[in-house]
């Protein structure tokens, strides 16, 4: 949520309307994240607001003060001062997003001036603080607790649990329970024998969460750099047509016909953002309903002198079926 004095702020309010418009677009967009940095190709950045991609170029350098952009990332200086930092589980989930980030990316962000306050296994912070040692397993039987005793609820290092059962048993915890005519009790305990607290399970399990969304984060990033070193357009097009969701089926066939030239991933993926809504309006319509919706549309481009697209399909669709 946006604060409500963002533009009375003294940087805003000295931006031009474009300037303005781009800065509440990098603080608000959808690749955003916890920790204010995020990638983010400009192609995708103008696609979605509409704007050239040369007019983010000359932009940037002027929200500089704020905002820089370092090799396909946008790094939101203080954007973690904004977070509620104060809290275990928005600590641990910024901590989680910084380790998905690129290392030499994350030392050029805090060279530039990103509040590097909050630490990674990679790295450490600007600070010096050595954050090796919060995750090692080796030299003392310290280096599993915290310093008040209780078992670290940072997931070992190697194999990782896929459960919160998993994770709970990796940390020396185990479940109990008892049976009381037609009442179960199940409750989990630490090595002493100690019952937690509700509370303290709720905290548990919301480090294990958020580990497992910085886990699949990193994950869908690799996946998608490795879709952009190996993009192919027809067989992503192919991949859509045998793909079990109806929509997509219904996208593959409209594409077809629509014969794009898409030359890289990110150019599919905003294809595909636009797409997709009216392509889930077509599902229910046979093939030949569709193509005669198809036909209808590249009629009338051709009549006004349009470019026809999968939103103007949905809207024949409706005279078709009629």
């Amino acid at each position: 949520m946006v604060n409500t004095r963002f533009w009375n702020d003294g940087f805003v309010s000295h931006l031009d309307p474009i300037e303005k418009l781009l800065f509440i677009y990098f603080i608000t967009n959808e690749h955003t994240n916890i920790c204010g940095i995020y990638e983010l190709p400009l192609k995708i950045a103008a696609i979605e607001t509409g704007i050239d991609a040369s007019m983010f170029e000359k932009v940037l350098p002027r929200l500089s003060e704020k905002i820089v952009y370092i090799d396909g990332w946008v790094v939101i200086k203080n954007f973690t001062k904004h977070q509620s930092g104060g809290l275990p589980k928005v600590k641990r989930g910024i901590e989680l997003a910084l380790d998905s980030i690129p290392q030499d990316v994350y030392e050029k962000a805090v060279a530039m001036g990103y509040r590097a306050e909050y630490n990674r296994k990679t790295i450490g912070n600007q600070l010096g603080i050595d954050t090796h040692a919060m995750y090692s397993d080796s030299d003392s039987d310290s280096d599993s607790e915290d310093t008040d005793g209780k078992p670290s609820d940072t997931p070992e290092e190697g194999e990782e649990p896929t459960t919160f059962e998993e994770f709970m048993s990796s940390k020396g915890y185990s479940q109990d329970s008892i049976v009381d005519e037609d009442t179960t009790s199940v409750w989990w305990e630490d090595e002493n024998g100690r019952k937690l607290k509700q509370s303290e399970v709720n905290k548990l399990k919301t480090s294990f969460e958020a580990h497992l969304r910085g886990k699949k984060a990193a994950k869908t990033q690799k996946a998608n750099l490795a879709k952009r070193s190996t993009f192919s357009y027809a067989e992503s097009l192919e991949a859509l047509r045998v793909s079990s969701r109806k929509e997509e089926k219904v996208l593959a066939l409209v594409w077809f016909r629509k014969n794009y030239d898409l030359k890289s991933y990110d150019q599919y993926k905003g294809q595909y953002a636009r797409d997709i809504k009216y392509a889930k309006e077509l599902v229910g319509y046979s093939a030949s309903e569709i193509d005669e919706a198809i036909d209808m549309a590249e009629a009338e481009g051709q009549r006004l002198g349009y470019e026809w697209g999968m939103s103007t399909v949905a809207k024949k669709i409706l005279h078709v079926a009629k």
